[in-house]
């Protein structure tokens, strides 16, 4: 499961245990997800800003092959 902290900051998670504890997976931007490249520094909003243009996608792009 996922929820937006920010625009494109999102927080990948597993469902609630039955004890109501939720087990955070991940914290990344749209693009690391597309991609599948995740680093230990947060991402550069500019050079990946210019990654999305060159291939034509903005988050609700990402968003809707991702979370059908």
């Amino acid at each position: 499961m996922e929820f937006h902290a920010f625009d494109d900051v999102l927080v990948l998670y597993y469902p609630p245990c039955p004890n109501g504890f939720i087990r955070v997976m991940r914290v990344c931007t749209h693009w690391e997800l597309h991609t599948g490249v995740f680093g230990l520094d947060w991402s550069d909003s500019k050079t990946e800003g210019e990654a999305k243009a060159e291939y034509g996608l903005a988050n609700e792009v990402i968003e809707s092959e991702w979370f059908k």
